[in-house]
């Protein structure tokens, strides 16, 4: 289901940070599960029949995800998020 893909996502990002604590990780994956993973932190809404994430009232997208779309997230040494972006290749 996509809970227990979100918290199966969850767990293995948690696993990353407390295992490379201050360093940048690179993390790929399938965007569906990407996409439910963003639910831990984003709104989600439909707007104009397209998807709309956005965080800390900022959008990060607003149509369907492309082929490859890339978001670069920032935690704090508690593991918090602080800062989500979705660099454009």
């Amino acid at each position: 289901s996509q809970k227990e893909v979100r918290e199966r996502m969850s767990k293995a990002l948690t696993n990353i940070l407390n295992e490379n604590k201050g360093l940048a990780v690179a993390v790929v994956c399938h965007g569906t599960a990407i996409s439910f993973l963003l639910k831990n932190w984003c709104t989600i809404e439909f707007e104009n029949d397209k998807l709309k994430y956005s965080y800390k009232d900022k959008v990060l997208l607003h149509n369907y995800f492309d082929y490859c779309e890339t978001f670069k997230l920032e935690f704090d040494d508690n593991n918090e998020l602080i800062n989500i972006d979705n660099i454009k290749l």
